[in-house]
């Protein structure tokens, strides 16, 4: 069922994907045209052939020793190959593509300025473009001024569901809503997850389980998010509290979804600090689509 929220998360109706000839970039590319006949939202696809400065020793920084012209030409043509081979099967998308001499986290941040969401590959190809890529989505997720969506390579059978990580923050709480908009949309199953760990102290004995309200804390957290998100949404929701690592759990409950939704950062101090990197680790190993919401 289809809701009048479920267009809230949809305001410039254009996506959005970096492609750098990887598998996973392609994926993204994919999970973007995919999206676009969900939302009814046209698809930009783009693609750096950015060149790091090369350091000549002896005779300082220089720029690429390959032509501009040369790179920008293999760049557009391997761009087009690659939206030819996804969008053929969407045809009821529209798409372009663009290739950019700036730097490609530079080139989606602006991009993202007008888009409802910014979709990249969990990894590069190779251990150096592994790295740029990494840096490239680890700037999106500090800067973008909308979703990002980390798609991993490859397929599998779709599972109807979407689940969505709590832990009562304000980013949590942004992740809700967003997961509620897109399980409205595709008539999918929301799971609200909470991830919550035991306190231990040390005793005569060594260490022992800590004594206190986490508990029930982790409960009163779930419920609040179960209950706001039936109160926005048409989807079924459920909630699932579940005692363990947050990220081990997260990623262990990815394999059982086609999104896992999160928010990019926790609660104040250290905890956000934490959360944001359990965003990050399920972001790169999560087996189905990552949506970190700000």
């Amino acid at each position: 069922m289809t809701s009048d929220i479920a267009h809230r998360s949809a305001v410039h109706q254009r996506l959005v994907v970096g492609f750098d000839g990887s598998d996973s970039s392609l994926s993204a590319i994919e999970w973007a045209a995919s999206e676009g006949a969900v939302r009814g939202s046209s698809v930009r696809v783009i693609s750096s052939y950015h060149t790091q400065p090369v350091v000549d020793f002896g005779f300082g920084t220089t720029g690429s020793l390959v032509e501009s012209a040369e790179t920008a030409a293999w760049c557009l043509d391997r761009l087009q190959i690659a939206a030819s081979k996804v969008f053929d099967a969407y045809p009821g998308v529209p798409h372009d593509i663009e290739a950019v001499r700036e730097s490609p986290a530079v080139a989606l941040r602006h991009a993202a300025e007008t888009a409802d969401l910014v979709v990249v590959g969990s990894s590069g190809a190779g251990v150096v473009t592994r790295f740029l890529l990494g840096s490239v989505t680890g700037s999106l997720l500090a800067s973008s001024p909308c979703p990002v969506v980390v798609v991993p390579s490859g397929s599998r059978p779709s599972t109807s569901r979407i689940i969505v990580g709590t832990d009562g923050s304000d980013h949590a709480d942004h992740a809700v809503r967003w997961a509620v908009d897109e399980a409205d949309r595709r008539g999918d199953e929301l799971v609200v997850v909470h991830v919550w760990e035991s306190g231990y102290h040390l005793t005569t004995g060594g260490v022992d389980r800590a004594d206190d309200l986490t508990p029930v804390d982790a409960e009163l957290v779930l419920d609040r998010a179960v209950e706001a998100a039936r109160a926005i949404g048409a989807c079924s929701v459920r909630g699932d509290l579940v005692e363990g690592r947050q990220a081990d759990t997260l990623l262990e409950l990815s394999k059982t979804a086609d999104l896992l939704v999160l928010g990019s950062r926790g609660r104040g101090g250290f905890r956000a600090m934490l959360f944001g990197s359990i965003a990050s680790a399920a972001a790169t190993h999560s087996s189905c689509p990552t949506v970190l919401v700000r």
